[in-house]
C-alpha cells in the first residue's frame, strides 16, 4: 500500500469520527477536502500507470463536442 493510500485511509477515519461527533461544519469540510485531495492523487497515479486506460463513462457521455 502506498503512503498516499495510508494517508487517505487515516484522514477518512478522522472524517468519519468528526461526523459521528457532530463536529463543527468547517472542521468536517476541511477534513473532507483533504480526503478528496488524496483521492485525486491516487486516481492520477492509477491513470499514469495505465496510460492506455480510458474511463468508460466518457465514451457514453451525452455532451456533444463543440463544432
Amino acid at each position: 500500500m502506498s503512503n498516499i493510500t495510508l494517508l487517505r485511509i487515516k484522514h477518512t477515519a478522522k472524517l468519519e469520527k468528526l461526523i459521528k461527533q457532530n463536529a463543527d461544519y468547517q472542521k468536517i469540510l476541511k477534513e473532507s477536502r483533504i480526503v478528496d485531495k488524496y483521492i485525486v492523487i491516487e486516481m492520477r497515479n492509477m491513470l499514469n500507470k495505465n496510460k492506455d486506460y480510458t474511463i468508460p463513462f466518457l465514451k457514453e457521455s451525452t455532451i456533444k463536442p463543440d463544432k
